[in-house]
């Protein structure tokens, strides 16, 4: 079996990826800042319709939900 797991990675193609852009990166940072901040207006700017994700003990935060609620 280990041979096989082995065998499997070394013909597996790897592919690094590539640089983040800048204006992700502040995307990413700005939103991070909103939260904290309970920022609404940029939250919303930031954050798609479809926006959903599980939390700490299953709780689901969707873009509906402000920052801090």
């Amino acid at each position: 079996m280990l041979f096989l797991t082995t065998a499997i990675l070394a013909v597996t193609p790897t592919r690094r990826p590539g640089p983040v852009p800048a204006d992700l990166q502040a995307a990413a940072r700005a939103r991070i800042v909103a939260i904290a901040k309970a920022d609404s207006a940029t939250w919303d700017r930031l954050t798609s319709d479809s926006f959903t994700v599980f939390g700490v003990n299953n709780r689901v935060l969707t873009k509906a939900q402000p920052p801090g609620a």
